[in-house]
């Protein structure tokens, strides 16, 4: 399977920030996720979410639980034998994490959710991944905010009876994740607290009840969560391959011998954003998970992890339909190259959704989309452009989500048949984002006027230097045909170039669209 993807969103405005998302797929086929949604500080209004596919669909996300006096996080989602979904997470009256209690709560599908009650477990005690069910009993991982310290806890008749039944005497290790393998054997992977140091594992025999000592992996884990996967004696941990303090790129490593060697990594998500804590599974010979994408969104992946080699470029020609209708309802700014860019702190996008166009990355190279079709910067931007994740662009060129080129003048609402150039890349991208389901956009650098210094924020490109007179009314032209053809849909564009010759859509400041974003 090629790598396919999916955006979940908060169900709520007020919340829109996401972290830490638990899946499972259910008994009958079905997808189910928990995460949790914020204001602006993690441990503060938090609340937990829940969504689901229907008929292969990801269905919009909902509210689970909204504490009055309380923060919630860390879920984890799991399932028993009679179709009953549990959920264990944490909740938070005062404080950081080392104040926070457990709690547990369950439900069926379509019905109500049960009562949360507080587990017996210490304070501070908080869960990553789920129990794994073993000779009769149920095996929880379990760390220590406090101490940073890991422990298992087994529960064999009830979901809210929880009893410490092993301590591991390493500290500094956190978050374990249990990991059946081949031959009985059972592993547990761990991320370590500090910056610098790497992933460690042990083994079991006993289905538990005795662990080997730690044995690293010298694979490095930058404080983030990771996940880990078996199939027989192949081993795949997704974690951040980096030992710099950041949240970025999400990487696949895979041991083919159960964990003795390891192989070299796949960055198989290299956008520079934070993508962190996920968690995966085998589906046959696909894995498929989640990991939170920038703080603003859930991404849901599946792929084969013997295709790892093929690259993000020759996963883009899998064609335009995929992209239809992904960021129903959401937010997106299109970063052109105009002068007026220069001054804005573009750093205030990394929680936005962004596409750049043509050279706007030597501005912003963090852009979650791409597009150019000019064959001049192809050639003149090779090492930028194959880099990045997704690109679009028109038939003929040398990689990208290539679309039919129907000409200048038109506007195009289906674009597996083609799309219009409208003379100028904005006019593209325009398309393109309405395609994709986004509903606000916002642009920047749409100022179709050239200074007698500068073309471009860069500076001074003589391909450009007659467009005040050639090129930019033939621009302006296109746009306002797009907008009368907008008029009536749901859709609003604005324009954050205050200096802009293109006065169509509603024109407002940087610091405003950041506002209602």
């Amino acid at each position: 399977m090629p790598l396919e993807s999916h955006f979940i969103h908060s169900p709520e405005e007020e919340h829109p920030y996401c972290h830490c998302p638990s899946l499972l797929k259910g008994r009958r086929g079905e997808l189910h996720m928990v995460f949790y949604a914020y204001k602006e500080a993690e441990t503060k209004q938090a609340i937990l979410c829940y969504a689901e596919t229907r008929d292969q669909k990801w269905q919009s996300s909902k509210v689970l639980i909204k504490a009055q006096s309380a923060s919630l996080g860390n879920p984890i989602l799991f399932e028993s034998p009679q179709n009953t979904f549990h959920i264990i997470y944490s909740s938070i009256d005062n404080g950081y994490w080392d104040q926070a209690f457990l709690n547990y709560t369950s439900f069926k599908v379509h019905h109500p959710l049960r009562q949360p009650q507080r587990l017996r477990l210490p304070q501070g005690f908080l869960v990553r991944h789920p129990p794994l069910y073993l000779r009769g009993r149920w095996l929880l991982p379990l760390y220590d905010e406090r101490t940073m310290t890991s422990f298992l806890a087994e529960a064999r008749e009830s979901f809210t009876d929880w009893k410490i039944c092993y301590e591991f005497p390493d500290p500094g290790i956190i978050q374990g994740q249990l990991v059946p393998a081949a031959d009985g054997e059972l592993l547990i992977f761990f991320r370590p607290i500090r910056d610098n140091d790497t992933i460690h594992f042990a083994r079991s025999r006993d289905s538990g009840d005795s662990w080997s000592g730690l044995i690293d992996t010298g694979l490095p884990c930058p404080q983030a969560g990771i996940s880990a996967a078996a199939q027989g004696h192949e081993i795949s941990l997704i974690y951040n391959h980096t030992k710099e303090h950041q949240r970025f790129p999400l990487s696949l490593n895979q041991s083919m011998d159960q964990g003795k060697t390891w192989q070299e990594p796949w960055h198989f998500d290299k956008i520079r954003f934070e993508l962190s804590y996920p968690q995966f599974f085998f589906e046959g010979s696909d894995l498929q998970g989640v990991y939170t994408y920038n703080r603003r969104m859930i991404k849901h992946v599946a792929f084969n992890p013997k295709e790892s080699e093929i690259s993000e470029v020759s996963m883009q020609r899998q064609g335009i339909a995929r992209f239809k209708q992904i960021h129903q309802g959401k937010s997106l700014f299109i970063i052109a190259s105009g002068p007026s860019i220069q001054d804005l702190d573009l750093s205030r996008l990394d929680r936005r959704m962004t596409m750049g166009l043509n050279r706007s990355f030597l501005k912003y190279p963090n852009s979650y989309y791409h597009c150019m079709f000019d064959q001049r910067l192809f050639d003149q931007y090779q090492d930028q452009l194959q880099d990045h994740r997704c690109l679009f662009t028109l038939e003929g060129r040398p990689w990208g989500v290539q679309m039919e080129n129907r000409g200048a003048e038109g506007f195009s609402d289906d674009l597996s048949q083609g799309i219009y150039t409208g003379y100028t890349i904005s006019y593209f991208a325009l398309q393109l984002a309405i395609y994709m389901g986004f509903n606000q956009i916002f642009f920047l650098g749409l100022d179709l006027q050239n200074t007698s210094q500068k073309t471009h924020f860069f500076g001074f490109d003589y391909h450009s230097a007659n467009h005040n007179n050639t090129e930019f009314p033939k621009m302006i032209t296109s746009f306002e045909k797009a907008a009368q053809y907008l008029k009536d849909k749901p859709v609003k564009v604005y324009n954050c170039s205050l200096q802009s010759q293109l006065h169509v859509f509603e024109k407002i400041s940087f610091d405003e669209a950041m506002r209602i974003s």
